[in-house]
């Protein structure tokens, strides 16, 4: 018995030390969580804001941003938000602040990645699937991530405006790459955003209208309901370069 309370006493001190350590993690952890988040406010105001605009994001403003998100991923990796964060930013530098191809190319290469961590972290965020296919679409990379993220996108973000543009866009884009599995996702993505949001739906085909696929390659009921917008039957969709 007085073997067994001197080991307990012999343990005490061990035991206090370790939940020392703990608490001295965790209040680390919180501190480094809370500072992060901080970090992120002034980076996402600046980034709802330039996405809400028609107009350019000053670099000074998007330099704030950047710092932002990169303080916060630095204090918080684990956290999908500051990584999709990023990446928008990075796609929003290149659709507002455009360049020439061999500048651009670096820009989607980070945004690419970030748009990847997001999605490891986060695989039910139709957004991040979205952004990698618009991503790698854009560096003409329509492989098995692209195609893989088209259904992840498809499938988590069926009734979201922005998945559904950016399906289309990009599927559009890629229609000569893709087979009949991502033809029949791009279009029923095509079909719901029509039901929904005619309007803009039809903005948006007359935007990409020389990337659409010919009337003859749509079921027929759609091919009706889209003429006019689609390609001369006979004629291909232009790939990419």
């Amino acid at each position: 018995m007085k073997e067994r309370r001197n080991a307990r006493r012999a343990a005490r001190p061990l035991l206090a030390l370790a939940l020392i350590s703990l608490c001295f993690w965790a209040a680390d952890r919180a501190i480094r969580m809370g500072w992060a988040s901080f970090q992120a406010i002034e980076a996402r105001a600046l980034l709802d804001r330039a996405m809400r605009s028609n107009e350019s994001m000053r670099a000074q403003a998007w330099n704030r941003a950047r710092a932002g998100f990169t303080a916060a991923i630095q204090s918080d990796p684990d956290n999908p938000e500051y990584h999709q964060g990023l990446a928008d930013l990075y796609m929003v530098r290149l659709v507002r602040m455009p360049g020439s191809r061999s500048q651009m190319t670096p820009y989607y290469e980070i945004a690419l990645q970030h748009y990847f961590k997001a999605a490891s972290m986060r695989p039910t965020w139709p957004y991040s699937h979205a952004g990698i296919i618009t991503a790698k679409q854009q560096l003409g990379r329509i492989d098995a991530d692209f195609k893989t993220a088209l259904a992840m996108a498809s499938r988590y973000g069926p009734s979201e405006m922005a998945v559904q543009e950016q399906i289309i866009s990009a599927g559009f884009q890629s229609w000569q790459a893709l087979g009949a599995p991502e033809h029949a996702l791009i279009l029923g993505n095509l079909q719901r955003a029509r039901q929904v949001r005619p309007a803009q739906t039809a903005t948006l085909l007359a935007q990409i209208k020389p990337l659409l696929p010919p009337c003859d390659q749509l079921p027929a009921d759609l091919a009706d309901a889209m003429a006019g917008a689609c390609a001369t039957p006979g004629t291909a969709a232009p790939a990419r370069k």
